[in-house]
């Protein structure tokens, strides 16, 4: 299909939306920003274009502004890579701009993908806009003012004309203001260097409106990529398996990230298969609108895998090391076999979704089927903590050296006098992807999950 025809313009409320939808996530279609802003120009050069606002502009061949007020939204962003965009005009000034309206909880009939479109008012007269996005997790539409007085928190804001509209706008919350105008910045993460095969990169952020307060928490971004979408087609020179994606950083005037001044817009981006060496790189994606994570992975020959299921009589041989999928569900990596009777297995594919009972296991290799036996998976290797412990924040001191003078510990690990295969097995598991048990990784920060740790930083 061309551009034309997954995009729509919407001149009257000047939004620029995606239209092609998604599978699992995914876009079904994806455009360079290049090749976006280049179907943009050749849209409003047009002869009938002459009285529209031109939406974008652009700095560099990957760095763009969207102007004028023009609107996206934020899924529709999923449909672009390689090149970064921010707008203009989306402050609030004399009855003009875009603002985030933040409704409370016991709201009675909060806006919903449905209602944009619709025009909102305060009481008779005054505070008024109109409904151009809606994201019902955080709680939040994006309204486009059309009234010399701005919205404040507390106002019963309704339908305009309409009864299917009703909410109260929240107080502010810690970094969640209950209404909030301002620009915003879509950076470009783009990863390169060398990675294994089948690799899912995760990105984490310090997201403000899910810390609920001064505390943000570090959450992973719901990927709309996994390692089987090309970008290769990046201008950033971008190979196979690795991801060039946009990420907001700056919401509504806001950096996401904006209680460590020194690192606003920061992002982390992970690598962490089960039997490969794990990777991590902390990136500030505020300097220049764009940032490159290189990437380094290579196998571990000392992780065996976390997961075994039983199987029936296998057709064929399958071998250590290959992709295997189920008939309904669930993708991963043989790590261990027993011919016609189990396979150990590490789980990929961008959900790590588990196989389903009596699936038809395939070998994307060598061919060989086996039907998973109802049951399990029977956790594995790392998978079980065999008595190991690991204390997070001990704020202890050893004489591991037996000079007489203490060192400061912040993590003790009981190995449970097993071997040091055993326990290392364990410690990756505690923080490979998808793991949700509590690490602490920096002061201030409080208990995060596994797969975020990076390290104890100065808290101890």
């Amino acid at each position: 299909m061309a551009i034309q025809d997954d995009w729509s313009i919407d001149y009257t409320d000047r939004k620029i939306t995606y239209t092609n939808g998604f599978v699992g996530g995914i876009p079904n279609t994806k455009y360079t920003v290049n090749q976006w802003f280049s179907w943009l120009m050749d849209t409003f050069d047009e002869p009938g274009q002459m009285d529209d606002l031109i939406p974008i502009l652009a700095q560099t061949p990957t760095q763009y502004t969207l102007q004028d007020g023009w609107f996206i939204d934020d899924e529709s962003i999923k449909a672009l890579f390689g090149g970064s965009l921010q707008t203009a005009g989306w402050t609030y000034a004399a009855s003009t701009g875009i603002t985030q309206l933040f409704w409370t909880t016991g709201s009675s009939d909060p806006p919903v993908a449905g209602d944009i479109g619709k025009n909102l008012i305060v009481g008779a007269t005054t505070k008024k806009g109109t409904i151009v996005a809606v994201d019902t997790t955080r709680r939040i539409c994006w309204v486009r003012n059309t009234d010399v007085t701005q919205f404040v928190a507390g106002d019963n804001v309704v339908e305009d004309g309409g009864a299917t509209v009703n909410f109260v706008i929240e107080a502010d919350s810690g970094a969640q203001q209950g209404v909030r105008s301002g620009e915003s910045v879509w950076a470009n993460l783009f990863s390169v260097g060398v990675i294994q095969s089948d690799t899912e990169l995760y990105i984490a952020q310090e997201n403000e409106w899910q810390g609920g307060g001064t505390t943000p928490v570090l959450t992973k971004i719901a990927s709309w990529w996994d390692s089987d979408v090309d970008f290769t087609a990046s201008p950033n020179g971008v190979t196979a398996g690795h991801i060039d994606v946009l990420v907001k950083v700056r919401d509504a005037g806001v950096w996401i990230d904006d209680l460590n001044l020194t690192s606003q817009g920061r992002l982390f981006m992970y690598a962490r298969k089960g039997g490969a060496v794990y990777w991590h790189a902390e990136l500030n994606a505020a300097v220049g609108n764009f940032t490159v994570a290189v990437a380094s992975t290579g196998a571990d020959g000392n992780q065996d895998g976390f997961a075994r299921m039983s199987t029936g009589v296998w057709t064929g041989t399958f071998t250590v090391g290959e992709v295997i999928t189920g008939s309904t569900a669930g993708k991963a990596i043989i790590t261990a076999a027993v011919v016609d009777t189990s396979i150990d297995y590490v789980l990929l594919d961008k959900d790590q979704t588990e196989f389903g009972d009596v699936d038809t296991i395939t070998g994307e290799d060598s061919g060989a089927t086996a039907t998973r036996i109802t049951g399990g998976p029977v956790a594995i290797n790392g998978a079980v903590a065999g008595g190991i412990t690991v204390t997070v924040g001990h704020n202890g001191t050893f004489d591991v050296d037996e000079d007489g003078t203490v060192e400061d510990y912040a993590i003790v690990v009981n190995c449970n006098s097993l071997s040091l295969q055993t326990v290392y097995q364990r410690l990756m598991f505690l923080i490979w992807r998808g793991e949700t048990g509590n690490i602490l990784p920096e002061p201030g920060a409080g208990f995060e999950d596994g797969e975020f740790y990076r390290g104890m930083g100065d808290a101890y």
